[in-house]
């Protein structure tokens, strides 16, 4: 997957990450960032099985996390900071806690399913 840190808030767009593996976000590992129009499938890690953002994420869809997998939180996605996801979806994502998604900030969703997100990684 991607590992991506810098002063900078990253912004990430138009593409497909999957069957990749890490210790924080299977397939993209962030700062800040913000997201659109992204595919991510049968990704895994400890936290945040697609996705990993130490500071605040944005997500303004369509955004899919599909069969991720986070060993100990976010089976979607964990995230440090503040989380403002728009339009996207979590299907049949895994963890001990946090199935879909983790978040330690604020958090604001709007229009996202979540499908067969499940405990117990």
């Amino acid at each position: 997957g991607l590992h991506i840190y810098q002063d900078r808030k990253v912004i990430a767009s138009g593409f497909t990450v999957q069957g990749c593996r890490a210790r924080q976000g299977g397939a993209i590992s962030v700062g800040s960032a913000h997201f659109n129009e992204l595919r991510l499938q049968n990704n895994s890690a400890h936290m945040g099985g697609c996705v990993h953002s130490d500071g605040d994420l944005v997500v303004d869809g369509p955004v899919h996390m599909m069969h991720c997998l986070g060993s100990v939180m976010g089976g979607g996605l964990a995230v440090s900071g503040r989380l403002e996801f728009q339009n996207g979806s979590f299907e049949g994502c895994q963890a001990p806690s946090g199935a879909a998604f983790s978040a330690e900030g604020q958090v604001t969703v709007a229009h996202i399913d979540i499908v067969g997100a499940s405990l117990g990684a």
